[in-house]
């Protein structure tokens, strides 16, 4: 990995994850969420090497961003010069951050009705961008019986205001759209 310009950090709505801008492109497609060491040192190097840090509980690797998540009850003033010195310490290795996408997390349940493919649309080209902006993702699990199912990752999972989102911004965006959307159940990550 190279990183062509200084780490940025930013913070999120989540008092408990930052999202560190990189400089560059980790990956294409879906991001990718990890919470145990072991199991990410196969697929992501990367996200293995920062959750063995004391208090990193979640790294959630997006297009040119990571999210990390600690325990809440560490200070970021003292982690996040950590962080930045592992994803530093890794890029100088020239390993890669994330192995083949077949060692990747499972994709989502397919669906085929006109409504899941217009809300799963609208999650792509509007929700998505918009919450990785702030170091979060919001992923279609499935609808059915117009009960739509998404899973909340990255800054999104465990924020206090993913609740508020969620009510305000994506299920208000998502019934203009597709009026027969009962109810969105939420999960984290």
């Amino acid at each position: 990995m190279t990183i062509s310009a200084p780490l940025l950090v930013e913070h999120t709505p989540n008092p408990n994850t930052i999202k560190v801008l990189l400089g560059t492109r980790i990956l294409t497609g879906p991001g990718v969420e990890f919470s145990d060491p072991a199991s990410a040192a196969s697929a992501s190097p990367l996200a293995a090497r920062l959750l063995r840090l004391d208090g990193v509980d979640r790294v959630y690797l997006g297009e040119d961003f990571l999210s990390v998540t600690q325990c809440g009850e560490r200070n970021w003033r003292d982690l996040a010069p950590q962080v930045l010195a592992e994803i530093q310490e890794h890029a100088a290795s020239g390993d890669v951050p994330l192995h083949e996408p077949d060692t990747r997390v499972a994709p989502t349940e397919a669906s085929t009705s006109e409504a899941s493919t217009r809300i799963q649309t609208i999650l792509r080209e509007e929700i998505q961008p918009a919450v990785a902006r702030d170091g979060g993702d919001v992923r279609f699990i499935r609808y059915a019986n117009q009960v739509l199912e998404l899973e909340m990752r990255g800054a999104c999972a465990g924020c206090p205001s993913s609740a508020l989102t969620l009510r305000l911004g994506i299920e208000a965006r998502l019934k203009e759209a597709v009026p027969e959307l009962e109810s969105i159940v939420a999960r984290d990550g």
